[in-house]
């Protein structure tokens, strides 16, 4: 009996795990990023941070660039923003019936062709899906400066107004002859 308990216990720890591990869909209230022609890029109020891991900005021309992980945007391997995809479509499409690629190549060298097309961003490390809507894109036919206007979804959890969590995992009685609570 004891060993049952036990075999359950660590399979409901593998549940957990699992769900730590799996994939994020950020299916939360709209937020809109914008970024003004010519605003310092490297000002944290011209960037979009949505992990330590990828904060989104643009320089004056040229594509969107991760600057958590490189300084501009790559304009001869065309592979900025690094540790990000991007695929035609929305999360409620199924993520896995979505094709990624890079930004570029997403938008065929072009962001202006994707101005009001639903889009998603994987955030790659992370493992976070994210609907995106580019709204607003200066490109150097309008005199250049980097302005983008998107809209994103946000992370759900922290749209919570009150949330309280225990996070201890609490069996009892302990030691045990016949029975374990979780």
């Amino acid at each position: 009996m004891k060993k049952n308990y036990i075999l359950s216990f660590f399979l409901i720890l593998c549940l957990i795990i699992n769900e730590i591990n799996a994939q994020t869909e950020w299916i939360g209230p709209t937020a809109t990023i914008a970024k003004e022609d010519f605003a310092d890029w490297t000002l944290p109020a011209n960037q979009d941070a949505l992990t330590t891991n990828v904060i989104l900005t643009r320089a004056n021309n040229r594509g969107i660039f991760n600057i958590a992980q490189e300084t501009e945007y790559d304009n001869v391997d065309y592979t900025s923003p690094l540790d990000t995809e991007w695929a035609i479509g929305t999360i409620a499409d199924g993520v896995g019936e979505l094709t990624f690629d890079t930004w570029d190549n997403t938008h065929l060298g072009n962001p202006s062709s994707i101005i009001d097309i639903d889009l998603v961003l994987h955030l790659i490390t992370d493992n976070i899906y994210i609907d995106i809507k580019i709204i607003a894109w200066t490109s150097g036919n309008d005199g250049g400066g980097g302005g983008f206007v998107y809209e994103r979804s946000t992370d759900q959890s922290l749209s919570i107004s009150e949330i309280e969590l225990d996070n201890r995992i609490k069996l009892f009685p302990n030691p045990s002859n016949e029975f374990i609570q979780i």
